[in-house]
């Protein structure tokens, strides 16, 4: 998935959305086929330091296969950024 971020009232408050593609299966035998679509993604970010935390809305929209021809989920997340190694113009 492709996602785009955009500052929203400072460049440590983002929103961001992007779209996809999906494809999931069944481990046990089933009545439905593997579903496989479209999936969007839109959420909101912030970033304290080196701790980011993060909600987020996805519907999954199945071109074929699954229960259920849309399925949408939310999830939160907390993410620690580590540090950017200095990248060097030469090595000595």
């Amino acid at each position: 998935m492709t996602t785009f971020h955009q500052p929203l009232l400072t460049k440590h408050f983002n929103i961001y959305y992007g779209p996809g593609i999906h494809y999931g299966f069944y481990n046990l035998p089933s009545e439905f086929k593997d579903p496989y679509g479209l999936s969007g993604l839109v959420g909101v970010e912030l970033t304290v330091g080196r701790v980011n935390v993060a909600y987020d809305i996805k519907v999954d929209l199945n071109v074929m296969g699954g229960d259920r021809s849309m399925l949408p989920s939310t999830n939160i997340a907390l993410r620690y950024a580590f540090p950017r190694k200095k990248k060097r113009l030469f090595r000595w």
